[in-house]
């Protein structure tokens, strides 16, 4: 959906009124990022789709800097399966896993509910976080 001036562009595209939208994949919408913002550093770790599967449709995208539970509601809210991030959803990566913090989220109410969130959704989160900075 493009925005200029504050006008938003999308609002004229409802279904029943004979326009179609393209369709993506999410493995076609990675694949195009890529060849917009160039291929995935060789170091970038834990990157890449995050939730969800290469085959699920984008139905709609929101960007954030970190999915957190307000941008996965406002996802919600407005139709957007897919949240393009630099962020990842649950901070369980790198140096935080050696000191246990996945297990200690495990039982963790806040985590589920996040997860569960996603979950129920069916929500494509795609993490780019070396791209972003690169971008």
């Amino acid at each position: 959906m493009q925005k200029r001036s504050g006008q938003d562009f999308g609002q004229d595209l409802k279904s029943g009124d004979g326009l179609m939208l393209p369709t993506m994949t999410c493995w076609e919408l990675v694949d195009r990022l890529h060849w917009m913002l160039g291929e995935r550093h060789k170091d970038a770790m834990y990157e890449g789709v995050i939730t969800g599967t290469d085959d699920d449709a984008v139905t709609g995208i929101l960007v954030a800097n970190e999915p957190s539970v307000e941008a996965i509601r406002l996802a919600v809210a407005t139709g957007k399966n897919c949240i393009l991030c630099r962020e990842h959803p649950f901070y369980l990566f790198g140096e935080y896993l050696s000191v246990g913090l996945a297990d200690a989220l495990a039982d963790d109410p806040v985590f589920k509910a996040k997860r569960q969130l996603i979950e129920d959704h069916h929500l494509l989160i795609i993490r780019l976080a070396a791209l972003w900075d690169t971008a």
